[in-house]
C-alpha cells in the first residue's frame, strides 16, 4: 500500500472530477436563475467492457461525500475564468 499523500485527492480537488461541460451548463443554469430549482440525475456507462452483461453502481457514501465536498480553490477559480471560456457567466456563479 502507498502511504503518499502527494497521491492521493483531497477534497480541495474534487471540484475538478467534473467534466467542462458541467460547469458551462452550471454558469447558464445562474444566468437564467435556475441554480436553485431542485434536480435529479442518473449514472450511466456508455459501453460496457467487452464480456460484460450488466453493470453495478456501488459506492453511494462516496459519492455524497464528493458532493458535500466540492468546491473550487480560489487558484482554480483563477484557472477557470482564464480559460475564457466562461466569459459570459455572472459575477453570482463565481461566489456559487
Amino acid at each position: 500500500m502507498i502511504n503518499d499523500a502527494s497521491l492521493l485527492m483531497q477534497s480541495d480537488d474534487y471540484g475538478l472530477l467534473t467534466d467542462l461541460y458541467q460547469l458551462t451548463m452550471a454558469a447558464c443554469y445562474v444566468g437564467e436563475g435556475l441554480d436553485q430549482r431542485r434536480a435529479s440525475f442518473e449514472l450511466f456507462v456508455r459501453r460496457l467492457p467487452p464480456g460484460f452483461g450488466y453493470g453495478i453502481a456501488a459506492g453511494l457514501a462516496s459519492a455524497l461525500d464528493y458532493l458535500e465536498n466540492f468546491r473550487f480553490t480560489p487558484e482554480q477559480l483563477t484557472a477557470l475564468k482564464a480559460t475564457g471560456i466562461f466569459t459570459g457567466a455572472t459575477a453570482e456563479f463565481w461566489t456559487l
